[in-house]
């Protein structure tokens, strides 16, 4: 379609007489009977690979008969039989799925290019996969062997498109509309609510889709219609791609099934017997490589938050994971280089602490963001980007060119009329929202922690306990496969051993709730498909019987349980083989219980692995939702840094959901050799410096929850401490965040600007707690800087001193540093060279050394 007429009055005016004359054509043969011919079978498959079924094609054949149309049935030796299947003798031939029969593909090129259409209904990828019957009829892949070898692409290249493999380019659609020429077939119909999966079906030479149903990404680009007749030089199928949109019965919230199946069948019946002539204007071509949408362009949105229950000042956008209603605001969605604009504040009264609140993404090295307040800068920054591309942890990296989305919240110690927002930088910058708040409720907690490794033996572990103890939790699973069945004296005894022994390194656990015994299996069978595919602990347990483990654990252990964490990343097969209904019954029956029994606990569901949204919505649209504290997620981005790409991307999706709970980064580090998906190069020094940037540009939004994986004292490939218990440099790194994550600690935000005020921080990021006594820790990290040095001048809220102290320090060497007090805070300046820890007391906490007795 031009792109020049599309939606315009002209475009309309143009078409409004020919729509007259189509409908002319339309009304006079709707009710007209055509012939249609729906593919049998005969037998079925015994094959899961195959989407055939015999009660699918009768119910076609049913419903098409009931809608008036003269329907036969064909089998394979019919479709070889010219006589039989003709063009002459039918309009029509229907397939349903994704199978196809080889031998008839030559058979059904014949047919439609002299005249018939064909029609294909619920295939994902229609007309991929060639099957033929087995010496017993039955049907398989054509051929068996070798793999894939059954795939054909030879009726997709006669019908004008292709089909590319690949899974980022899947599931764009999230708008549904019905074309006018289906709407003139089925009036009443309209267009599904909720976005439909595709996979990546596009144009191919000559070829050109008509979309009945079309699908568009949130920013309006076409990509694979839904249901859509395609033609190539004048072979032409009437396909829909979702089995949904096509089942009389569905009950999943489309009702159209039968209106819409035949309209398709009438559309391909008056295609055939030239009652519907297509008008090129109406066609789109989807190319092969279309360019990604802008950052937070991608999302249909369903609600915003309130982030963390602010005092809203003054708001500009919402809070939603999308900067669409941002276009028309005064700010813009989006700053070009160089670019700036001014908004009023309102008259701000009052002595308590102000902060801004920024949400916005780039996708590439040296956008930037700078922020001021009447001239005064709040912020000013350039970042990096890292794509996450590569192998990773998933089967498909769902990360690779995804944007980085962030919260920055700075104090902002002084008062204004005019916000000035501006990029400093040579890249665009993507507004989600902005807003001046204040704290209705503290910060929330910080946390710096880790996964409690593989140590097997028995006494002592080898990494002290003492250093242990300062984690702020220790990730640890309760071993719950060990336990034995009921009447079994000992049943508690391995878990006891285990929760104990790790109780005993850090008595503030984040406890998984995971790993399925015999006796508590859903079934017998699904225990021992588990033990074929050697992971018999996933197999999802017998609600009932599991809780039996859960109020064992909690009557026992919950003085020691900082976080109860129901499973291990449920959303993958490798650790839950089950369904997603089977897991949310598994909540339903674990929350309540844990909730009883251990009333302060956080409760959190396993820390997933993909955190896609349609789980995560299901999961949350649950009466227990209401009792879960924090959402855990494994952040894993392939090999690279760039843990904050998908931290990011759930925040965003959770706040496009309307859902403010805080994201707990529970899993997810590096190796110090190569192991799994890691192998480029992998050593002790790269594991450190890797964890130094994921880290802190990690904590340099608003996220206060993280852990690693995992405290090692073994020779596990991801462990930051060795077999005796030494850190490794990655060890190093972790307990410098360590260190500004004691009891107590909350989450600081402050306004970091470059010290000489011209030229923006780059790779420069900051993390930092606040203590009720009034302690204030913090580590500024240069870890993707390419200066030597630069100097920082850091702003902080702060209650009102006689003096403050401080030490800084880069390793073992000390910093200098100075502080100032300003109006409602302190000013804190240092030069950056290193990684470097600040800790600052008022003067009353200022650790002192006792002099040494003198011999």
């Amino acid at each position: 379609m031009n792109p020049q007429l599309k939606g315009s009055p002209a475009h309309m005016r143009l078409w409004k007489p020919i729509w007259i004359i189509t409908l002319f054509f339309i009304t006079q043969t709707l009710f007209a009977e055509g012939r249609v011919a729906v593919f049998d079978p005969v037998e079925g498959t015994i094959h899961n690979r195959l989407s055939l079924s015999l009660s699918r094609y009768d119910q076609l054949a049913e419903t098409l008969k009931e809608c008036g149309f003269e329907v036969s049935r064909l089998t394979l030796g019919d479709l070889l039989n010219p006589e039989i299947f003709s063009p002459d003798k039918l309009d029509v031939i229907v397939f349903e799925g994704s199978d196809v029969p080889r031998k008839a593909i030559p058979e059904i090129k014949r047919f439609t290019s002299e005249g018939g259409v064909l029609m294909n209904v619920g295939g994902r990828v229609p007309l991929l996969v060639a099957i033929e019957p087995d010496a017993s009829g039955k049907w398989q892949m054509s051929p068996m062997q070798p793999r894939f070898a059954w795939q054909t692409s030879e009726l997709h290249r006669h019908f004008g498109f292709k089909y590319v493999y690949n899974p980022l380019m899947h599931n764009q659609g999230k708008v549904h509309a019905v074309s006018p020429l289906l709407a003139s077939y089925a009036p009443e119909l309209r267009a599904p609510e909720k976005p439909l999966s595709h996979m990546w079906l596009v144009s191919l030479d000559q070829g050109v889709f008509y979309p009945l149903i079309d699908a568009k990404r949130v920013d309006g680009a076409e990509v694979t219609p839904q249901v859509f007749i395609a033609e190539n030089e004048g072979a032409r199928s009437v396909i829909s791609l979702s089995r949904e949109l096509t089942d009389p019965d569905n009950e999943g919230g489309w009702s159209h099934g039968g209106e819409l199946l035949t309209a398709m069948a009438q559309i391909a019946v008056d295609l055939h017997q030239g009652k519907l002539i297509l008008d090129p204007a109406q066609a789109v071509m989807i190319p092969e490589e279309l360019p990604a949408p802008e950052p937070l362009q991608t999302r249909l949105t369903e609600g915003s938050v309130n982030p963390e229950d602010a005092e809203v000042l003054v708001r500009w956008g919402e809070f939603n994971g999308s900067s669409a209603e941002l276009k028309n605001s005064p700010l813009g969605s989006r700053l070009s280089p160089g670019e700036s604009v001014e908004v009023d504040l309102p008259e701000i009264k009052g002595d308590a602490p102000v902060y801004l609140r920024i949400r916005f993404a780039y996708d590439a090295t040296y956008a930037g963001l700078r922020v001021s307040v009447d001239g005064k800068d709040v912020m000013n920054e350039l970042y990096v980007y890292n794509d996450p591309s590569g192998e990773s942890n998933h089967t498909v990296n769902r990360y690779s060119g995804v944007p980085v989305e962030m919260t920055r919240v700075l104090y902002v110690p002084f008062t204004g009329k005019t916000l000035c927002l501006e990029n400093p930088g040579s890249k665009p910058v993507y507004l989600d929202a902005v807003q001046v708040e204040r704290r209705t409720q503290p910060a929330p907690e910080r946390w710096v922690g880790t996964g409690a490794g593989y140590h097997r033996g028995s006494g002592k572990h080898p990494i002290p306990t003492e250093v242990s103890q300062r984690w702020s939790v220790l990730r640890s699973g309760t071993a719950s496969r060990y336990a034995g069945p009921p009447g079994d004296e000992r049943r508690w005894d391995r878990m006891k051993a285990k929760i104990e022994g790790d109780a005993a390194r850090n008595d503030r656990l984040n406890l998984v709730l995971s790993g399925t015994p015999e006796w508590a299996a859903i079934s017998p069978e699904r225990y021992q498909d588990g033990v074929k595919a050697r992971r018999p602990r996933t197999v999802p347990p017998n609600p009932e019987k599991f809780l039996e483990i859960v109020e064992w654990v909690v009557t026992n252990y919950g003085d020691k349980v900082e976080v109860y964490e129901l499973w291990n990343e449920p959303d993958i097969q490798q650790f839950w083989r089950g369904s997603l209904q089977e897991y949310i019954d598994f909540l339903a029956a674990v929350v309540p219980v844990i909730r009883a029994n251990d009333p302060d606990a956080e409760i959190l569901t396993g820390g997933l692995a993909h955190a896609e949204p349609d789980y995560v919505r299901a999961i949350q649209a649950q009466p227990f939702a209401k009792d879960l504290d924090l959402f855990a997620i494994h952040p894993y981005a392939a090999e690279s840094v760039s843990w904050d790409i998908v931290y990011g991307k759930v925040q965003g999706m959770l706040y496009a959901t309307g859902e403010d709970l805080e994201i707990y980064c529970n899993e997810s580090g590096f190796v110090w050799r190569d192991a799994e998906w890691f192998k480029s190069g992998w050593s002790e020094a790269r594991q450190a410096s890797a964890l130094n940037i994921a880290i802190a540009r990690l904590l340099h939004g608003d996220l206060a929850k993280l852990s690693t994986f995992h405290g090692g004292g073994d020779a596990h490939h991801f462990g930051m401490y060795n077999e005796q218990g030494k850190p490794r440099p990655s060890g190093v790194v972790f307990e410098d965040y360590v260190s500004i994550a004691q009891p107590g600690a909350r989450r600081l935000d402050v306004s970091m600007v470059p010290g000489d005020g011209v030229v923006p921080l780059q790779g420069i990021y900051f993390a930092g707690s606040e203590y009720p006594d009034g302690r204030i820790g913090f580590v500024v990290n240069p870890a993707e800087s390419n200066l030597y040095a630069r100097e920082v001048t850091l702003r902080i809220p702060a209650s009102p001193q006689d003096s403050w102290s401080a030490i800084a320090r880069a390793g073992k060497q000390e910093v200098p540093v100075k502080l100032s007090p300003i109006q409602g805070g302190l000013e804190v300046s240092l030069r950056i060279q290193k990684r470097t820890l600040v800790e600052i007391f008022p003067q009353a906490h200022f650790p002192t050394t006792e002099p040494k007795d003198k011999k």
